[in-house]
């Protein structure tokens, strides 16, 4: 038996622990306690070990716009995942990545719901640029961004934030501690415009279509949050 298979075994000796029946549990209870004793293995070390990583590519390379990082987390949270963005190499080639850490299978969901909602959002971008910004000589990535902004924030405000639950938390603690013991701070990008209003009209414009995303509240397996995703 190697490392983790002697992890899920503890973890299905623990859940079998809690067994109304008296002497089921106490087997169980006394069976986990064996391998951990047998592989080393600490409380630390199997918290971490329910947590799983999902990936989705992000538009940028180095340095995420402010908008897109919202929206990551707005599916973190309602996923009830911890969120980072990993640099990319622009001489490969190789975009930057946001990694959703989640729960079994928590962090695999929120990455293809942040990828789905991505696309959508660029390809709201892409309508109003050709629109709305037909005319735009100058500031017209700016004006977009304002747009994006808008759309994201109607998009987080119809997301279900997850419910708080201390055993997902102390999990997720333990694999960030244990997996990127040294993380960095990061500032993402926000283009602005000179021009108050005309910002203000983009974002307005952006929150608008963001609503008819339909971004709602849905059941998946064993009881998680989910998002239904329409429009």
């Amino acid at each position: 038996m190697d490392r983790d298979t002697a992890l899920r075994r503890i973890q299905k000796c623990l859940n079998l622990s809690k067994s109304s029946e008296p002497h089921e549990a106490a087997r169980a209870l006394a069976q986990a306690q064996k391998l951990m004793e047998q592989f080393e293995i600490d409380h630390p070390e199997l918290l971490a070990a329910g947590v799983s990583e999902g990936m989705a590519k992000s538009r940028a390379t180095k340095v995420p716009p402010e908008y897109e990082t919202r929206l990551a987390n707005a599916v973190a949270d309602s996923f009830g995942c911890n969120v980072l963005f990993a640099r990319g190499l622009a001489m490969c080639n190789v975009d930057g990545v946001y990694r959703f850490m989640g729960v079994g299978a928590a962090g695999e969901v929120a990455s293809y719901t942040f990828s789905v909602l991505a696309r959508k959002l660029l390809a709201a971008r892409t309508e109003y640029t050709k629109t709305a910004l037909a005319r735009y000589r100058k500031n017209k990535v700016a004006a977009a961004d304002q747009f994006c902004d808008g759309w994201v924030r109607a998009v987080a405000r119809a997301v279900p934030a997850a419910l708080g639950d201390d055993s997902r938390d102390a999990s997720l603690a333990a694999y960030m501690a244990r997996t990127y013991p040294d993380l960095g701070q990061m500032k993402p990008r926000r283009r602005e415009l000179a021009n108050a209003d005309k910002a203000l009209d983009h974002r307005v414009a952006g929150f608008l279509e963001g609503k008819k995303a339909k971004v709602a509240p849905g059941v998946g397996g064993a009881g998680q949050s989910q998002l239904a995703l329409g429009g």
